[in-house]
């Protein structure tokens, strides 16, 4: 059977699975997601976003950032210091701010950052969050940075998301880097970029150096690795970043363990890999187009209605 002949029948099958009609959605397992666009949609997104990386423990406490490019070029970022359960869309228990995140090639410490909040009260045993108490960029600087020369380096991408999860780590601590297995894995075939840890990344003069690292790998690039430090998966929706994130770490984990087999790996050949790659870019299986709306029931059901 030819490949077009398969991609055809399985959007066929996908026709009968996945729900043609918000009532349709609503009718699975847990609430339909609120009917948003705009900057409300980016900022519902982002709180699945945050609230899913906590329920499948990719989150390291208050540490690592998501981001969504908003319309008008500011730039909608984790708060910092806070538990990524806490993280909502607004008028809630946390806060999600807009930073107009100055280009990497003119970043400056004392460059002024525009920003508008959105203030909610807490939970009832948590203080209350004040405007005096918010900030003029996330509370963690290194999400500025980084945020910032990628977006200049990507023109496309419309979400950032930046982790430390424990497979992905373990790769970038290998000298050969991320080996795409499995199917999984070849979502990133080609794809990736790679900077090298210089510490901590609170010194604006390596946001050149992170938006050179992704150029050269070009439009196609959807995750920067980031050696002895984490990684950076980008997307043209939170959903598809997200995605991505989760598929990576996955794919990690598998040439993690099969490493560690103590047998020789069973490698694709490359010309296999980019065949999956381009399937898995297809219009039936972008990333995140089959699996965000599920996520968003969940987060409707375990998440949104703490916030309420």
């Amino acid at each position: 059977m030819s490949e077009a002949a398969v991609l055809f029948l399985s959007s066929v099958a996908l026709s009968f699975l996945l729900p043609t009609s918000s009532d349709d959605a609503s009718s699975a397992d847990g609430e339909a997601p609120p009917p948003l666009s705009g900057e409300d949609r980016l900022r519902y997104d982002l709180s699945v976003a945050h609230c899913m990386c906590h329920e499948y423990k990719m989150d390291e406490l208050v540490w690592n950032h998501i981001s969504a490019r908003c319309e008008d070029g500011g730039v909608l970022i984790t708060p910092g210091l806070v538990h990524w359960d806490e993280v909502r869309e607004g008028g809630g228990c946390l806060l999600m701010s807009i930073v107009l995140l100055p280009r990497a090639r003119s970043l400056r410490p004392s460059l002024p950052l525009s920003l508008s909040l959105s203030l909610s009260k807490s939970h009832a045993h948590r203080a209350q969050v004040s405007p005096s108490s918010l900030v003029k960029s996330s509370e963690n600087c290194t999400a500025d940075i980084i945020h910032a020369a990628c977006y200049s380096a990507l023109p496309s991408c419309n979400a950032i998301i930046h982790l430390h999860t424990p497979y992905a780590v373990a790769v970038g601590c290998l000298s050969s880097g991320f080996l795409g297995l499995t199917q999984d894995g070849s979502f990133f075939h080609d794809k990736i970029a790679t900077h090298e840890w210089e510490g901590v990344s609170d010194d604006p003069s390596e946001g050149p150096r992170i938006a050179e690292a992704v150029r050269k790998v070009g439009d196609k690039c959807n995750v920067l690795l980031m050696p002895n430090h984490g990684f950076c998966c980008f997307g043209g929706s939170v959903a598809e970043a997200w995605v991505l994130a989760y598929y990576f770490e996955k794919a990690c984990q598998t040439y993690i363990l099969a490493s560690s087999a103590g047998q020789p790996l069973k490698v694709p050949p490359s010309d296999v890999m980019a065949k999956s790659a381009a399937q898995n870019y297809s219009d039936v299986f972008m990333p995140g187009s089959c699996e965000w709306a599920a996520l968003c029931r969940q987060y409707e059901r375990e998440y949104a209605p703490r916030f309420k």
